[in-house]
């Protein structure tokens, strides 16, 4: 076994892809994205990639790096993937320690980790670490071919109104105005950690120069002009699904409909432009949301588990 650091080259960005949709068969990621988002990283976020070759084959790697959106310098998210056929054999243990020793340069005091609740292999393996479960958040897919349009035809509140962010192109300052909204909605987001609010720069990389976005299809929705609501659905290269980013509305303008008629209209699109598939993402406790995916047919997947694990013991 030689455990060596990830180069950024398309063949270490092609291994990493590999080892994991193999391994994580049902949340694919794509080779040419994770070298994206490494040139468009901000130089503040902290990461390092290793890989572990066995028997001449790339065979595991593990990452740790800081979060974004609850940037913290000594707080590491860490992901660890082994294929299938070389797991169980301690190669998935050699790469954590690995990154153990390696996070000291950080003065790492936490580092998070994922499982859906289906891999009990990957579960079992950090709860025997002294990780614990600080998030509980669901996957739900909805299969855009078969929804019914008819089983749903609410109104909108009086001067509310639902616009593209495409359509909003010509209109004074929209960029800044969705910027706005985004950092006021994700305040109320359930997450692990402090919010990290976003320079604006950041977020025109991240929403309107990355073409994973589609402003045809994200919403806003307006109240007399004002922004008090928005839906982001964006794609993938590894996958052919549309995704769900943020979707939410101002407090005063809650329970009014308004969120359900953004995602109506976002899956409007997706069937005009023969998309098979929605996703989202929703934190446990987040109910409104959950309830408003439910009723629109969204089919949850298995649990999907953050696991913490304090490096100060």
């Amino acid at each position: 076994m030689q455990i060596r650091e990830a180069k950024k080259t398309k063949k270490d960005y092609q291994s990493i892809e590999n080892i994991w949709n193999q391994s994580h068969p049902e949340e694919p990621i794509a080779a040419k994205e994770l070298e994206k988002d490494d040139k468009n990283r901000p130089k503040h976020i902290k990461y390092r990639r290793f890989i572990t070759k066995n028997n001449g084959k790339d065979a595991g790697f593990v990452v740790f790096i800081n979060g974004e959106s609850n940037f913290h310098p000594k707080k590491f998210y860490l992901t660890l993937a082994v294929l299938p056929d070389y797991q169980g054999q301690g190669i998935g243990k050699a790469l954590y320690l690995h990154a153990l020793e390696a996070l000291k340069e950080f003065d790492a005091i936490e580092i998070i980790s994922w499982a859906r609740e289906d891999y009990h292999r990957k579960n079992r393996f950090l709860l025997e670490r002294d990780f614990y479960e600080v998030e509980r958040s669901f996957e739900s897919r909805l299969d855009v071919a078969d929804f019914d349009f008819d089983n749903f035809d609410l109104p909108l509140p009086t001067a509310i109104e639902i616009k593209t962010w495409q359509e909003l192109e010509k209109s004074t300052g929209y960029q800044r105005k969705i910027y706005d909204l985004h950092c006021s909605l994700d305040l109320d987001v359930p997450g692990v950690g402090e919010y990290t609010k976003p320079s604006f720069e950041r977020f025109v990389q991240n929403h309107f120069d990355d073409e994973r976005m589609k402003l045809k299809g994200s919403m806003i929705a307006l109240h007399n002009g004002e922004y008090v609501g928005m839906h982001e659905l964006y794609d993938s290269k590894a996958d052919d699904f549309l995704h769900t980013g943020l979707t939410g509305v101002l407090r005063n303008y809650r329970k009014k409909g308004i969120a359900l008629a953004m995602k109506l209209r976002g899956i409007e699109y997706a069937k005009n432009g023969k998309i098979a598939v929605i996703s989202t993402w929703n934190e446990s406790n987040n109910i409104g949301m959950l309830t408003i995916n439910d009723k629109l047919g969204f089919k949850r997947q298995p649990a999907s588990i953050d696991y913490a694990k304090d490096l100060t013991k």
